[in-house]
């Protein structure tokens, strides 16, 4: 009894000591992005508008931003756990902070870093997610005193600009629509300032982090077997197979990769057999996101069979996070789609 006693008491002891270390850890990490957002903006110039301080922030932050696709400290890649809804508040890391004390990645990460930065200038942001037929791209949608919104993008390094301020991302894809040039919308915030995506910005759609959006698309009417990418090892292929049929370039992965608002669907105009053949086997995390169950699964094979009226669904936002693969998705080596009989 004694002996059980001692035991209990020894866990919980262990358990006292862990959480107060994660939360000495935590209040270290806070301070240390509070301190290097603080840095950031005491190095600005005095601006001669609110405008231009926002715009002028975005591009400190910007030059300090490292795109980036691999080589992330561990801390990085721990983000996606340690800034989890699901931890306790007082645990949980503030969005952002991580990417203020490593101010690298992609798009998304540059984003939530500049969001963190902004907030303590006392501007309130959002991050703004934007999709066109080719790509998908991630900024920030800034609340201006006078109730306007600003797009700032620290990743191209530009801003919506027009007569000295800031415009919306709907007033960029507006001018644009309208034939007008660039220069009529956009302010470059840097050396790094590339707006080649929003040339097609025109034709796709957007919204604000948390905004539910369904990507539809529907197959050619087809009588002979289509191959959407090569069975090379190699999801990239399918991605750009994909977009030359119309079909955007988001049929490259099953689970969740960019945005867990997304749902995606594949529509038929007569029955199909759709076969997705993936680069490894298929996470068990990523199984929850098929909405639409599969005819079968055979380690690296999904099968569907589909009919007009009843599209085969994948629900991103279920897929959970894989502690093994450190993501949410399986990567997609080739997709084969076969006519049916009616």
């Amino acid at each position: 009894m004694g002996k059980g006693l001692r035991k209990s008491g020894f866990f919980v002891v262990a358990a006292i000591i862990f959480v107060i270390a994660l939360l000495l850890a935590r209040e270290g990490l806070v301070l240390a992005a509070n301190g290097r957002a603080d840095n950031l903006l005491q190095s600005r110039r005095s601006a001669t508008s609110v405008d231009d301080d926002i715009a002028l922030i975005a591009s400190l932050y910007a030059a300090r931003f490292e795109p980036r696709e691999s080589g992330f400290p561990l801390l990085w890649r721990l983000r996606p756990y340690l800034t989890n809804a699901l931890l306790p508040g007082f645990i949980r890391l503030p969005e952002g902070a991580i990417e203020t004390l490593y101010p690298m990645g992609w798009c998304d990460n540059a984003a939530r870093g500049l969001k963190f930065v902004l907030a303590h200038g006392g501007y309130q942001s959002v991050q703004w997610n934007m999709m066109t037929p080719e790509s998908a791209h991630s900024a920030l949608s800034v609340s201006l005193p006078d109730g306007r919104r600003g797009l700032v993008d620290p990743f191209y390094q530009l801003a919506g600009w027009r007569d000295g301020r800031l415009v919306s991302a709907e007033d960029v894809q507006s001018a644009l629509r309208s034939g007008k040039p660039r220069s009529a919308t956009m302010k470059a915030l840097g050396a790094r300032y590339r707006p080649d995506f929003y040339d097609n910005i025109a034709m796709g759609f957007m919204g604000a982090s948390g905004d539910k959006v369904r990507i539809a698309v529907t197959l050619p009417d087809l009588n002979d077997v289509i191959e959407i990418g090569k069975r090379d090892g190699d999801a990239d292929d399918v991605s750009s197979a994909a977009m030359a049929l119309g079909l955007t370039p988001y049929w490259h992965y099953l689970g969740h990769r960019y945005s867990r608002e997304w749902t995606r669907s594949f529509s038929a105009m007569r029955p199909v057999q759709v076969t997705f053949y993936l680069t490894e086997s298929l996470l068990s995390e990523v199984f929850p996101a098929l909405a639409t169950p599969p005819e079968s699964v055979d380690d690296k094979m999904i099968v569907w069979a589909i009919k007009p009226g009843r599209p085969l669904v994948i629900e991103d936002g279920r897929a959970r996070r894989s502690f093994t693969k450190m993501r949410s998705y399986s990567p997609v080596d080739q997709i084969v789609i076969t006519p049916l009989a009616p």
